[in-house]
């Protein structure tokens, strides 16, 4: 069986849990600890001779070992692997049009609303934090334009795809942590294609079965509102 090393408050494995779960697959789910100097061996070890891995790193999730031994990490060659291979590419796009949309919106959209969430979150000083709420409420204008450009609710319209597996998972942290730790709330008028895409996300069965209580976001990010990180 397919093994899939995690954590649950980690956004990026959180990618590859997405798509294992569309995808039907058979897989163990075996979870980690990523603080530094606690991390299991086990992990260590699986991750340093996983494709991709950093050299000198104890360790990043997500990874994956198939079931011929092939080991991979990063989060979102992983959740394309798991695509193409247990999945016959269905989140992929289905000609080259869809993948070409997909490959930008990851570059050029999805990976912006993941840079700028951080930045929020670690920004303590009010006078900052204002900069660092407008830089990520741009970055949701941004989203929200690419999700009308369709007709949404998804990135390419009514079909789920790699594009919306990939933002999720911080678009989930952004409502849960923003909203604990800075008081932020998405306005929904002003970006209502982006609540339409997070109203269509709880409906699916991947998304379901990978919701986890919020307070595993809370206290894993409380460092990085408390600018220790």
């Amino acid at each position: 069986m397919l093994k899939f090393i995690t954590a649950d408050v980690c956004p990026f494995a959180h990618r590859a849990w997405l798509v294992l779960l569309e995808s039907g697959a058979s897989f163990e789910k075996v979870d980690v600890t990523l603080t530094a100097g606690q991390k299991e061996p086990h992990f260590t070890s699986l991750y340093q001779r996983s494709l991709g891995a950093n050299e000198g790193s104890d360790g990043k999730v997500p990874v994956i070992e198939d079931t011929d031994g092939f080991v991979l990490c990063e989060s979102a060659i992983v959740a394309a692997y798991v695509d193409e291979v247990y999945f016959q590419s269905k989140l992929s796009g289905k000609n080259a049009k869809d993948r070409a949309r997909i490959a930008i919106f990851n570059d050029q959209i999805g990976s912006r609303v993941m840079m700028k969430f951080y930045p929020f979150l670690m920004t303590v000083e009010a006078e900052a934090q204002n900069k660092t709420r407008n830089d990520f409420e741009s970055a949701l204008t941004a989203l929200e334009g690419a999700l009308g450009q369709c007709g949404g609710p998804f990135v390419l319209g009514e079909t789920l795809s790699l594009a919306d597996t990939n933002v999720w998972p911080f678009l989930l942290r952004a409502e849960i942590v923003l909203g604990h730790y800075r008081n932020w709330k998405l306005d929904t008028e002003r970006y209502s294609n982006v609540a339409k895409f997070m109203n269509a996300m709880r409906t699916l069965k991947c998304v379901k079965e990978s919701t986890v209580d919020p307070n595993v976001f809370i206290s894993g990010y409380e460092d990085y509102a408390n600018g220790k990180k």
